[in-house]
């Protein structure tokens, strides 16, 4: 078989497969339909489940009238919408398709099937830059190697590199935080100081096809008055993925240099590796790293040393996830200097659908930490707690507004690390 007969069937194959999964009733949307779509009328399910039934049997003209039917009784909600885009697809009308996914992107969970669609759509239209436009969208919601998988087949018939993709991102922020040390929780300290920053992210990253892929970041962090909390780090990974039947699984290892002040601080050596299973709308997994910390400044020599952590996550209808992460650190060099914490740290956070074009993501953080040391009068215990809200807006298919606004209340043994802060910013990121 060749390569293009087998794309074309591949692609046939997730069509069929996205609308008996998205669209059956009683499968996904069964239970929510008391509540979610309460001014729906039977009559209108009823029309809705005939078209699918019609569609099984590859009858995709009567599927079509029955679809439509059932939008003018008053149904209008994402599966309507996704099926009879699916459905226009098979009857060759490409722009109605279109149009009908994009009316689709409503519900979070459909998001990447919309817009993989919709460029498959603009594909067959000829219109190469709305279906580049959409695939970028679709890397926002594509979570599974197979979806990728998808994506990169896509790419290469618009024309992009076969062998290896190429994905870029700067992202440029400006706000305030009442507590400058809050650009680094793990050493935060209470502090009277309040200062307006800016900060400049760039990365570059190289993705092959059998998973192997290299990503070059720099972060630029200056505060307008105080110089000695100025933050840049430069870093190098070479990461891989891959999939087996049940499981998909990622290693990497990254080099990072730290500057503070202008200065060369630490450089850290990373190694991380982990694996994630996904049984219907839920995934989860567990994540391993080791760090290793290289002090370039004598005065920050209690720095040296290495930390282990494990993450065990939970994600559910890509809305809700939950995580629990456990780290040890080992100080080589400290003596009474509170350097080397265990810590236990939950995080709980929810991303509502609010649109088609933005997104919310309301996050809250609790992490235990205990600090031991060789003088035992110097060992500390710190609770901190932490909520969070982030609103992007998708100005375009390459560039987005993000607005976060975070509150941190540290409580400790020690008195000179008890403090609360507020941290507000607003951001600009460019694909």
């Amino acid at each position: 078989m060749d390569c293009p007969l087998r794309i074309k069937r591949i692609s046939q194959l997730f069509f069929i497969i996205s609308i008996h999964f998205c669209g059956m009733p009683g499968l996904l949307y069964a239970q929510d339909r008391s509540t979610v779509y309460p001014k729906y009328s039977s009559a209108a399910e009823e029309v809705f489940s005939q078209g699918l039934e019609f569609f099984k049997v590859k009858d995709y003209s009567s599927a079509k009238t029955a679809f439509e039917k059932a939008r003018d009784m008053g149904l209008n909600n994402s599966r309507l919408f996704y099926n009879l885009g699916v459905t226009h697809y098979k009857l060759e009308n490409y722009q109605q398709a279109y149009d009908a996914f994009q009316l689709a992107l409503n519900l979070e969970e459909m998001r990447f099937l919309a817009h993989y669609n919709s460029a498959l759509s603009a594909e067959k239209l000829q219109q190469t830059k709305s279906a580049l436009d959409q695939l970028v969208l679709a890397k926002n919601y594509a979570h599974s190697v197979s979806q990728k998988e998808l994506l990169r087949r896509l790419q290469n018939r618009l024309g992009i590199s076969e062998t290896f993709s190429l994905s870029h991102m700067s992202i440029f922020s400006y706000g305030y935080s009442d507590n400058v040390a809050f650009a680094n929780e793990d050493v935060v300290a209470s502090s009277e100081s309040k200062d307006h920053y800016f900060s400049l992210s760039g990365s570059v990253g190289l993705q092959s096809r059998w998973g192997l892929g290299a990503n070059f970041r720099y972060l630029l962090h200056r505060y307008r008055d105080m110089e000695a909390y100025d933050y840049d780090d430069g870093s190098a990974e070479l990461a891989y993925s891959g999939q087996t039947k049940s499981f998909q699984y990622h290693s990497s290892l990254d080099l990072k240099r730290d500057y503070l002040g202008g200065d060369t601080f630490t450089d850290r050596y990373s190694v991380r590796a982990g694996a994630t299973t996904i049984v219907s709308s839920t995934s989860a997994g567990l994540s391993m790293s080791y760090v290793k910390v290289k002090p370039l400044q004598t005065n920050y020599s209690y720095l040296k040393g290495n930390s282990q952590k494990l993450n065990l996550f939970m994600h559910y209808n890509q809305n809700w996830r939950a995580a629990y992460e456990v780290e040890e650190n080992e100080r080589l060099n400290s003596t009474t200097v509170n350097a080397s914490p265990t810590r236990n740290k939950l995080l709980l956070s929810f991303h509502p659908t609010i649109g088609k074009k933005s997104r919310l993501k309301l996050e809250f953080s609790a992490r235990e930490s205990e600090f031991s040391s060789i003088d035992s009068l110097s060992a500390r215990s710190d609770r901190q707690r932490k909520a969070s809200a982030e609103f992007v807006y998708a100005v375009s298919p390459r560039s987005s507004l993000i607005v976060v606004c975070a509150r941190l209340v540290n409580e400790s043994t020690d008195p000179f690390f008890n403090f609360d802060t507020t941290h507000i910013s607003l951001g600009l990121v460019v694909r």
